[in-house]
């Protein structure tokens, strides 16, 4: 069973393929945890959630990063869009 998090980023994620037909899919590989640069990009990102199809979020190695991606920095940035999502909508 996937923890209450994870199950609502699902959920959104499908939910937002069904009305995404017409939008650009986009799938972003990130060295998360290197630098606070990549958060701030996704940040960047989740708020033009709306105009493009997020098929998925994947914590890479990179250069600067050889071992030990943190994926658990995505669920928390999304945890913060899913407080914010309904007042960005409004605007």
């Amino acid at each position: 069973m996937l923890p209450p998090l994870r199950r609502l980023v699902l959920v959104a994620l499908c939910a937002s393929a069904a009305v995404a037909a017409d939008r650009q899919r986009v799938i972003v590989l990130a060295d998360m945890g290197n630098e606070p640069d990549e958060e701030q990009q996704i940040v960047h990102l989740l708020l033009h959630a709306n105009e493009i199809d997020i098929e998925g979020l994947v914590a890479v190695t990179g250069k600067y990063l050889r071992k030990d991606p943190q994926p658990e920095l995505f669920f928390k940035l999304l945890g913060g869009y899913a407080q914010v999502v309904d007042n960005l909508r409004l605007h």
